[in-house]
């Protein structure tokens, strides 16, 4: 409750809140604001209408799963320009730039290829790979209004301890953190700094306080394993923590 009283009085009321889809409805709820994924109710989509409900004027296809895929890659990423500019994208037009990028290749796998590509570089090398890949000059910029939106609106990243076995890798659908099972980790994390122990182990130890996380060593650097360690990476600064939340919000 102190976190959504956080937001309520310290953002913008366009403000959009990304977190894991269990969180949204409370946090659309006592927080008054948009969530960027919940159940269903209060998303983005919905702020021209503003009714909590959808109507007939909204896309059917909206939501698709492709909103919790794009959420679990911005977490599980390292790259913190790519994670930006997806909740960017998220925040401001939640699904359109998929739906419509998957209009124009009529393949899902491409569609998240090209996406994927071009929400980690600038408009500008963003709008070269489209060419790249066949999209005319005309089609290249509708698609870059939704990942590369000149105005954008304000997002907040909320972050849940229970997240750490909630978020799942993009590729494997599998949580980042394991249950100990004993063995050496590939390496100790504490305070920022990394210890190598055993290169040939498959995971790491995250040292949070009294807490230790065991995550997958290829998603040690993740943001979302920072951002539970309170850290602030790249342009997202925490702006608020207890002892179960911390909130960031991202670049402008």
């Amino acid at each position: 409750m102190e976190a959504a009283q956080w937001i309520n009085s310290n953002t913008p009321e366009d403000s959009v809140i990304i977190t894991d889809w269990s969180y949204g409805h409370f946090f659309a709820s006592e927080a008054h604001r948009p969530v960027a994924f919940d159940g269903r109710l209060a998303y983005i989509e919905t702020l021209p209408i503003r009714g909590y409900w959808y109507d007939h004027r909204l896309d059917p296809e909206i939501p698709t799963t492709a909103r919790d895929y794009w959420i679990n890659l911005a977490l599980t990423t390292d790259n913190p320009i790519l994670a930006e500019n997806t909740f960017k994208m998220l925040a401001t037009s939640g699904d359109q730039a998929y739906l419509l990028l998957n209009n124009y290749t009529h393949n899902k796998t491409r569609s998240y290829t090209i996406l994927h590509s071009i929400l980690a570089v600038d408009k500008e090398t963003a709008y070269n790979i489209l060419k790249e890949n066949g999209l005319s000059d005309e089609k290249a910029e509708k698609v870059l209004e939704y990942t590369h939106p000149g105005t954008t609106r304000p997002f907040i990243v909320v972050i849940v301890d229970e997240m750490a076995t909630r978020i799942k890798t993009p590729t494997t659908n599998q949580p980042i953190t394991y249950v100990d099972n004993g063995g050496r980790p590939y390496s100790i994390i504490r305070d920022g700094s990394e210890e190598i122990i055993d290169k040939k182990s498959s995971f790491s130890m995250i040292i949070i306080g009294n807490r230790t996380l065991i995550v997958d060593k290829n998603y040690r650097n993740s943001l979302l394993v920072k951002f539970l360690a309170g850290e602030n990476v790249g342009d997202f600064i925490k702006v608020f923590e207890n002892q179960k939340i911390r909130i960031y919000i991202g670049g402008g």
